[in-house]
């Protein structure tokens, strides 16, 4: 378990290999490296990541079992979306429970890739501002994709 709470800045990378549960939240967290979380979760709420500043890095989530939430709805009282100045967020091959779902929203980045998500749960990518690309490709339903601003939309949330 990997708990990151408001106020708290981090001088590098945070990483949750094979970690059950992620939680990077609350307003006034920078990180000034990547945020990496792979391979992991225990098929309950397995990784948030609300509201934190990013001067220069991206966000990677892959291959995890549960609920994942990159700012939106399951942010709100956690600050909201992330700020990435500089750089991206991806979120692909992972299981989504029934239970907490996927939801990515309210997040500011160059490029935002969602790819590959199974599972029940409901897969939710709405509210962003993205820069350049918005790709959503081969996720499985429920997935609703809109709206979103991006300079370029493909896939599912065209």
């Amino acid at each position: 378990v990997l708990n990151i709470s408001g106020g708290t800045t981090v001088g590098g990378n945070v990483e949750g290999d094979k970690a059950d549960n992620v939680q990077i939240f609350g307003a006034g967290n920078v990180v000034r490296g990547n945020i990496q979380v792979k391979e992991g979760g225990n098929g309950v709420q397995g990784v948030s990541v609300c509201g934190v500043t990013m001067p220069n890095g991206n966000i990677q989530i892959e291959k995890m079992f549960g609920g994942i939430f990159v700012g939106g709805s399951g942010c709100a009282a956690f600050g909201g979306g992330n700020m990435l100045r500089n750089g991206d967020i991806k979120v692909e091959e992972n299981f989504v429970t029934a239970t907490f779902g996927l939801t990515i929203g309210q997040n500011r980045v160059d490029q935002l890739q969602v790819f590959k998500n199974k599972g029940p749960g409901a897969k939710t990518v709405a509210g962003n501002t993205v820069r350049q690309n918005l790709q959503c490709r081969k996720n499985s339903a429920p997935f609703v994709g809109t709206p979103n601003t991006a300079r370029q939309r493909e896939g599912q949330c065209r």
